[in-house]
């Protein structure tokens, strides 16, 4: 029988110093595996295999074991993974994998486009985030939000939504719930510590339920010296707005620091001279108005008749005209007879800006006739004729006379005493009745 040798020639190489080359006989690594084509074009039989499984649900003997998985099982995704002792795991290898997960999985995204969600907290500019998002910024770079659309009904909001429970099972909020709020804290020590100094915040206002979500606006300030905010001011549901407290009892409420000497409390109107008030023209929609003349204005006319004086003034659109608020009995909104000194020359009337008028029927004013006689005259300025009553008596030697003459006055008539003291009117046709009577 014959025996053939049969020498294999190999293309691995061993030197002395146990480096390992396939492919080459001068490895350059502890192995060098070459490719068929080393340095040139791939061909379909170059390349690595390492062992290959379809679960990776045993854990590995050693640190660094490296396998191969072939497809998504639980919550590993296809490609190489290695054991890692130090967290008792295996650990994917892939260097295209985003630093979030896919959306609904723990899976780590491996592309731009892949719908996430956050595990953690994520930080922008910082790589230690305190809270869900931590956003740091350097050399006064801003966060902007834009938002490009045709629609007006379309803005750009920043929602705080709230509820108790959890997120599969939201509960009702109970009154007085601290929706969210917005809070500018200041750097106040040597440290990274910050402390409130202005902050405004939103507030259940009762529990809400299917048919309400109520909720009020509160503002607060830290004062000077002071580390913590102070509630200032209240907009409640219901519009009333609070000062100084935090619950209104009318449309606007301000409390004072009556025990506080360093606190001057007071409301400061719209300050302006008269002449600058003089240039406005004020309408119904201003009635009610009220402003603090520093000065009386120069010629008072029209609307500043009255403003001859510093002093606080308040606008009645009826009037048409800015009346002084007194320091007498006078309430905001409540009327009062003003006047003023001027001077008449012979058989001039008063000017009609300023004369008292009644309940917008009558109007009196005065002509001088001369130094020493004065008639009063009644106009009818309401539109339309009104019924006036004149009495009065009549004086001879022996006997006394008194009359009551109801008059129809046309609408712009007018009566008046004439200079011998005999009343007279300016109509032409209307119906007069009187009632004599004459003493015992």
């Amino acid at each position: 029988m014959k025996y053939f040798t049969f020498i294999i020639i190999s293309f691995f190489s061993v030197f002395a110093f146990s480096q390992v080359g396939i492919g080459t006989a001068m490895p350059e690594s502890s192995l060098d595996i070459r490719a068929a084509n080393h340095l040139g074009n791939v061909s379909a039989s170059d390349g690595v295999l390492v062992p290959r499984v379809n679960d990776l649900s045993t854990a590995g003997a050693t640190d660094g074991q490296l396998v191969y998985l072939t497809e998504d099982v639980s919550t590993f995704t296809k490609g190489f993974h290695y054991w890692d002792d130090a967290l008792s795991a295996w650990t994917p290898i892939n260097s295209t994998i985003e630093p979030w997960n896919r959306a609904g999985t723990n899976n780590p995204a491996t592309l731009n486009t892949d719908n996430i969600y956050t595990q953690g907290q994520v930080g922008i500019g910082t790589d230690n985030p305190l809270g869900a998002l931590h956003i740091t910024t350097q050399n006064s770079r801003d966060v902007l939000l834009f938002r490009f659309i045709d629609s007006p009904g379309d803005d750009l909001d920043i929602d705080l939504l709230r509820a108790r429970g959890t997120a599969s099972s939201p509960a009702l909020l109970q009154d007085n719930t601290r929706l969210g709020g917005l809070r500018g804290q200041s750097f106040t020590g040597s440290s990274t510590i910050f402390n409130p100094s202005a902050e405004i915040w939103f507030q259940t206002e009762g529990a809400s339920s299917p048919t309400s979500s109520a909720a009020e606006i509160n503002f607060a300030t830290t004062p000077v010296g002071a580390l913590s905010t102070i509630e200032r001011m209240t907009i409640k549901s219901d519009g009333k707005v609070g000062i100084g407290t935090d619950a209104p009892a009318s449309t606007l409420e301000v409390t004072g620091q009556p025990t506080n000497t360093a606190v001057l409390d007071g409301m400061i109107p719209p300050r302006l001279t008269g002449n600058q008030l003089q240039a406005k023209t004020y309408t119904a929609a201003q009635n009610g108005a009220i402003v603090y003349a520093t000065s009386a204005a120069t010629a008072p006319a029209g609307q500043t008749i009255n403003v001859t004086s510093e002093g606080l003034y308040v606008f009645s659109s009826s009037q048409n005209r800015w009346n002084l608020l007194n320091s007498g009995s006078l309430n905001v909104g409540q009327r009062t007879s003003v006047y003023r000194r001027v001077t008449l020359a012979d058989n001039e009337y008063l000017s009609n800006t300023g004369l008292i008028e009644l309940e917008g029927l009558i109007r009196v004013t005065v002509q001088r006739d001369n130094a020493v006689v004065y008639r009063p005259q009644i106009i009818n300025i309401s539109g339309s004729p009104i019924e006036v009553t004149l009495s009065g008596n009549t004086l001879g030697a022996t006997v006394q006379r008194d009359y009551d003459t109801n008059l129809i006055l046309p609408a712009g008539g007018f009566v008046s005493p004439d200079p011998d003291g005999i009343t007279y009117w300016d109509v032409r046709s209307e119906t007069v009745t009187s009632q004599i009577a004459l003493p015992n």
